[in-house]
């Protein structure tokens, strides 16, 4: 599937489970989530190939699964569009996407999804998993792990039937919508859009930038040959005392818009010191609970323990803003130190969890 992306096909995936008969059901599950990803994604073949047909555990992995995969619409939809213009395929190998690393030529059993997001699938019941992360801070795409230093190998253990290892790269700006049970179900309105912030010692002394181009249109018609589409550029930065998100949108015919008042929930994760007041436009907003999403009234809250700032943006006709807030260094140790310590040197990669919880270790270098 790889080497396809490489000969120009980026549309790819498999069937689910294997075309000619029922797989094990661990099997099955580790695949489903694997295929989470894929720019295509089906359960096909011969005989019941739907999840129930693996017990109830596998079934609620699977459940979790098709929820995220509906909250990633919008993010490969905009991949979608970017390989459609430029031909870069969705998914992505090492060499393609890291081609400066030496050791990632070598990972044939990880992919990219885009430029940031790094998925290493499970290929064992067990659910351990040896993984290559290259250079920088790496996040648990699921929030419940600790930051990482790449750069070498980290291991995995029993990773749950619900999870697996995705890591996504520190500047990274993620947009996601709701789940739902069809594409359109539901607006995506508010749009989630998960910012992860860079290392400090990535900050000393100058600012560090990144940005995503969300990519809409009707997604029915041609008309967006026409230019009835939209291109929202979300921009991060961020220095060693403060943050800073721009959203500008700009319609592809002067007049499209995708949502003529659109709100926004911004997650800014491993934001290190204290924030003490958040700005939107130039004015202050309240502190309060910001990570629901619901109310007329922008708001934002911290979670000290998670390094993470929330901001809720209400529905507004002014469709391009600016947020910024200061930050406040504690002189606390930074994130992932350990990991980077124990690293191990390449030589010769929202529900609660199925099974036992899982575990990140970095490999002791040897």
């Amino acid at each position: 599937m790889l080497n396809l992306t490489l000969s120009g096909f980026s549309n790819v995936g498999q069937d689910i489970g294997g075309w000619d008969g029922k797989s094990p059901d661990i099997l099955y599950a580790r695949w489903f989530g694997a295929a989470t990803f894929y720019p295509f994604m089906w359960s096909h073949g011969k005989g019941d190939h739907e999840p129930y047909s693996h017990g109830e555990a596998v079934e609620g992995a699977a459940r979790s699964f098709l929820n995220l995969r509906y909250r990633l619409v919008p993010y490969l939809y905009s991949l979608h569009e970017v390989a459609h213009r430029t031909g870069i395929p969705i998914l992505r190998p090492f060499p393609l996407q890291e081609p400066q690393d030496a050791a990632g030529v070598r990972i044939d059993d990880q992919f990219f999804v885009g430029d940031n997001i790094v998925v290493a699938p499970v290929f064992n019941d067990e659910g351990n998993r040896k993984l290559y992360l290259p250079e920088g801070r790496w996040y648990d795409f699921f929030g419940e792990l600790q930051p990482v230093q790449g750069g070498g190998k980290i291991e995995r253990e029993a990773v749950p039937l619900n999870r697996l290892p995705v890591y996504v790269r520190a500047g990274s700006v993620i947009p996601l919508g709701p789940a739902m049970q069809y594409t359109g179900q539901k607006p995506v309105d508010p749009l989630s859009v998960h910012l992860y912030g860079f290392a400090p010692i990535d900050l000393a002394g100058e600012r560090r930038s990144s940005a995503f181009s969300l990519y809409e249109d009707d997604g029915l018609s041609i008309a967006y040959q026409s230019g009835e589409f939209q291109r929202t550029d979300l921009r991060f930065s961020q220095t060693e005392t403060g943050v800073r998100f721009d959203v500008t949108p700009e319609s592809g015919d002067g007049a499209f818009q995708s949502f003529a008042r659109r709100g926004y929930r911004l997650q800014f994760h491993g934001i290190e010191g204290a924030v003490n007041s958040v700005r939107l436009d130039g004015q202050a907003i309240p502190e309060a609970e910001a990570e629901s999403g619901d109310g007329t009234e922008a708001a934002w809250s911290r979670n000290e323990w998670a390094g993470d700032v929330s901001v809720f943006i209400p529905p507004s006709a002014s469709r391009a803003f600016t947020v910024e807030f200061a930050t406040e260094r504690r002189g606390r140790p930074i994130l992932g130190a350990e990991s980077e310590e124990k690293r191990e040197p390449v030589s010769d990669i929202d529900e609660a969890a199925i099974s036992e919880r899982h575990s990140v270790r970095s490999a002791r270098a040897r």
